[in-house]
């Protein structure tokens, strides 16, 4: 028995509306894909008399990339870099995620630039376990050990099937099982384009457990609750998954 037996129909706590963002509520976004070898545009001007069209390539970043650039290049319409800066390129998807983080302090009264107090929410990306039809997903080996609290950097989240008529919860949806990822966390303002909250969160015990080992993937003592989880959970685990060290 894993965590989300454990916990069965009180995993998730629904909301009467997706008006958000709440701590443990449900949101859709993009998420980008980062690439363990990262991809910067090069480009460059097609001729000296006009700026408003240009050429570029994708290449992999290397040294020569993020130093000082010529003084010389032409400017490009619409394509502001300091002589330091690059444009990153990366593919993104739009996953489900959980709000873990609503407490920015954005405070006023001070004369600042716009992005130097910004109303910013933390979601965890959710992941999919492996199917025939997404064969990159977490292994199912790797899902139970997940499911018993295994990783600090793994939480597993429930499958939920919307019985709400749309009329009365728009925005409800349904969610296959998968895993939330911390270390694919996104900082994202409230009302982003493509972002759209759902009016669903996790419950308290959930939401509790997921903070907690947040915290300790952040290095945090391991609370109480916690410790005592993964003690239970692990007696659950199957002998031929568990850790070998």
């Amino acid at each position: 028995m894993g965590l989300l037996e454990y916990l069965g129909d009180h995993f998730y706590a629904p909301l009467d509306t997706a008006r958000g963002p709440v701590i443990g509520q449900i949101a859709w976004a993009p998420i980008p894909n980062l690439n363990p070898q990262p991809q910067v545009l090069e480009a460059e001007r097609i001729n000296d008399r006009s700026h408003g069209m240009a050429k570029a390539r994708w290449v992999v970043m290397n040294d020569k990339h993020f130093t000082r650039r010529s003084r010389n290049e032409l400017p490009i319409l619409h394509l502001h870099l300091a002589e330091t800066e690059e444009l990153v390129v990366y593919k993104a998807k739009r996953r489900p995620g959980i709000v873990v983080g609503i407490q920015a302090s954005v405070l006023g009264g001070l004369e600042l630039a716009p992005h130097h107090e910004e109303n910013r929410i933390v979601i965890a990306p959710i992941y999919g376990i492996r199917t025939e039809d997404d064969p990159s997903g977490f292994s199912r080996d790797m899902a139970t050990r997940i499911r018993h609290l295994l990783y600090k950097q793994y939480f597993p989240v429930a499958s939920w099937t919307e019985t709400r008529p749309s009329t009365r919860t728009p925005g409800a949806c349904r969610l296959e099982e998968g895993i939330a990822r911390f270390d694919r966390l996104q900082f994202l303002k409230p009302a982003s384009p493509g972002c759209r909250f759902v009016p669903l969160r996790l419950s308290d015990d959930a939401i509790a457990l997921l903070h907690a080992t947040l915290w300790a993937y952040f290095h945090y003592p391991a609370a109480k609750e916690l410790i005592e989880m993964r003690d239970f959970l692990h007696g659950e685990l199957p002998e031929e998954l568990r850790p070998q060290n």
